[in-house]
């Protein structure tokens, strides 16, 4: 595990704090804990009991001093993900005069990971229940897709329930439905190349 690996921040919109803590001040800390091998420290930063960090803080104390000191001084981008109710993701990115859209406004899906592939596909589902496309198809065949997208709808409403493994530029997602969901990365962005049961 190297120090780089436990730093995972996210900005969160509404957490109810009257100063919201910035990502700076947080690697700050992280990067300390890290340079003074401060298990607690680590330990409220990655919600990992103190006692499992301690055997390896004390394992390589030189390569974790070089890891803070390399966290301290390493680009920090803060990014702030808002989930609206309906699905769709507004990244917001920090700059020196404040935060602005990034991705997600006006329909631009947002693709940089597989979750927010998932999300933006369960957008486009919505989307298509919500037309009349499938006017146009005989009965049976309206049937049969009004079923399958009833299924893909009803896998991807909790996204946080479904496990997502990730291989390189190639993902597996299995939806509690049962239907599995092949991604890959094309160019930065994540993809369905795949659906299957």
């Amino acid at each position: 595990m190297h120090g780089a690996a436990l730093l995972g921040l996210s900005a969160a919109a509404g957490c109810g704090a009257r100063f919201p803590e910035t990502a700076r001040h947080a690697r700050a800390e992280l990067a300390d804990a890290l340079e003074h091998r401060d298990a607690v420290a680590l330990a409220a930063r990655t919600e990992t009991p103190p006692e499992t960090l301690r055997p390896w803080l004390y394992d390589a104390p030189s390569e974790l001093a070089a890891e803070g000191v390399a966290l301290r001084d390493a680009p920090l981008s803060e990014r702030a993900q808002i989930y609206l109710t309906s699905g769709q993701v507004v990244v917001l990115v920090a700059e020196d005069d404040g935060w602005r859209v990034d991705r997600g406004i006006l329909g631009a899906p947002v693709l940089a990971t597989p979750t927010e592939a998932l999300a933006s596909f369960a957008i486009a589902l919505r989307r298509i229940a919500a037309s009349r496309v499938t006017a146009v198809l005989s009965r049976g065949t309206r049937l049969l897709m009004a079923d399958e997208l009833d299924r893909w709808r009803r896998g991807l409403e909790d996204l946080a329930a479904i496990p997502i493994v990730v291989e390189g530029d190639r993902a597996t997602a299995t939806l509690p439905t049962g239907v599995v969901l092949e991604l890959v990365r094309e160019a930065g962005e994540w993809r369905i190349d795949d659906l299957h049961d």
